[in-house]
């Protein structure tokens, strides 16, 4: 669940693109904190 890491990192193997390659949002700061730290955009 979010903010485990492993949860973005999930879903950008999914995805099949880079982190950069991925836009994130949310309403939750320290969610959007933690998708930022893996290099989301």
């Amino acid at each position: 669940m979010k903010p485990d890491q492993r949860t973005y990192a999930a879903a950008v193997s999914y995805a099949q693109c880079s982190p950069s390659e991925c836009f994130f949002t949310d309403d939750i700061e320290r969610y959007v904190l933690a998708a930022r730290s893996l290099n989301l955009s």
